[in-house]
């Protein structure tokens, strides 16, 4: 993938890229990704006890780095970023002059990255699992208002409900540079099939509603996934998606 780096180009304002892509990649690509990590990335993948996770580790932090050159115009292990301590990651300094915002996510070897220039963003896929105790996990996590909605729906719609609010909330959170421990129950976001997607209660900041937006994303069958994007000005942001080979 060294045609990103040679296709280098900053990414437009009004702009948001998000790739998708499988982190099943053949032993020898793998061995070229993990040759793009850093010191610290490899220090972190030794303490994956599984080798498939180990090996997911290394494909997602080695294809972040390919496509964070891309919009950098930085080889790829030359690029610094940093882990923040509720474990978004940034650019560091020393690489920030583009104004890039990213996050990532993943689900087994399904992988997003989502990327945007001085707006925060973030996004996140979920895998539907059907053995999950939905009214359990709502009632734990959710609003009030969202579990009871979520166990109002036929049996059948459930699930799907249920993971299109949490991974709403996710992008929401992981946009915001929070973890789940700020609360998923402290805001509210439509779920519902024919409702757009959007952030319906803030009552730790009304004016919350008014500063973000959610992108519709495509993301492989059996998966949902969510975008959140900081948009204060309202501006018309075009969405640009794209599969790594």
């Amino acid at each position: 993938m060294n045609e990103l780096l040679e296709d280098f180009q900053p990414l437009p304002q009004t702009e948001v890229h998000v790739w998708s892509g499988s982190l099943a990649v053949t032993i020898s690509e793998l061995r070229n990704l993990e040759a793009l990590l850093s010191k610290e990335e490899h220090a972190r993948k030794r303490r994956f006890k599984v080798q498939p996770d180990r090996d997911r580790f290394i494909a997602r932090r080695g294809m972040l780095r390919r496509l964070l050159a891309r919009y950098t115009g930085v080889a790829p292990p030359d690029l610094q970023y940093i882990i923040a301590p509720n474990g978004k990651p940034r650019l560091s300094p020393v690489n920030e002059r583009t104004g890039l915002e990213f996050n990532l996510s993943h689900s087994n070897d399904i992988v997003l990255f989502a990327f945007s220039r001085d707006r925060a963003i973030g996004v996140d896929v979920e895998t539907l699992r059907p053995e999950l105790e939905i009214e359990v996990v709502a009632s734990q996590f959710f609003t009030a208002n969202e579990a009871r909605t979520i166990m109002s729906l036929p049996s059948d719609q459930r699930l799907h409900a249920f993971t299109v609010c949490w991974t709403r909330k996710e992008a929401y959170l992981k946009a915001r540079g929070d973890g789940i421990g700020f609360g998923m129950d402290r805001f509210e976001v439509s779920l519902m099939p024919d409702a757009s997607a959007m952030l319906l209660e803030t009552p730790f900041d009304p004016a919350e509603i008014s500063r973000w937006t959610y992108l519709p994303i495509a993301v492989p069958t059996g998966c949902l996934g969510a975008c959140a994007v900081r948009d204060e000005e309202g501006e018309a942001l075009i969405l640009r998606q794209f599969t790594l080979p």
